[in-house]
């Protein structure tokens, strides 16, 4: 089975459990921090290469969002913000992480940000299994 098979909400929840990796995995954690750290400095400076790259980020995010709602899965009525904001969301979550050491632990970080994101993608994550 590809990413593209599974049901569109377990394809949200895995972009957002690798978007989490970046503060918990060790390997990903120190690069994650840096890049944190200098995002917003680098922004003004390189604005296009930096949204080139959320853009390439939050695609497969808006790909399994818009699947979700052509299948019912979802109820959003807009999609591609609702990736949006939830990229941001969990980015700016994942910074910190990263940034402190990971000092809060993972299943408390996914038990604030998964119901959330399922009531704002007008589902329950119960019934999203």
């Amino acid at each position: 089975m590809t990413a593209t098979d599974a049901n569109p909400a377990d394809r949200v929840r895995a972009f957002i459990a690798a978007t989490i990796d970046m503060a918990y995995r060790e390997d990903l954690a120190k690069p994650s921090s840096l890049f944190a750290a200098h995002w917003r400095e680098l922004l003004p400076e390189y604005p296009d290469a930096i949204n080139e790259c959320i853009d390439l980020m939050v695609a497969p995010l808006v790909e399994a969002i818009r699947d979700g709602v052509a299948t019912g899965v979802f109820t959003t009525p807009d999609p591609d913000a609702d990736a949006s904001a939830v990229f941001y969301l969990v980015a700016s979550m994942t910074a910190d992480q990263a940034a402190l050491g990971g000092s809060t632990p993972r299943a408390e970080v996914e038990h604030i940000l998964l119901p959330f994101i399922a009531r704002a993608l007008g589902t329950d994550e119960r019934r999203a299994r």
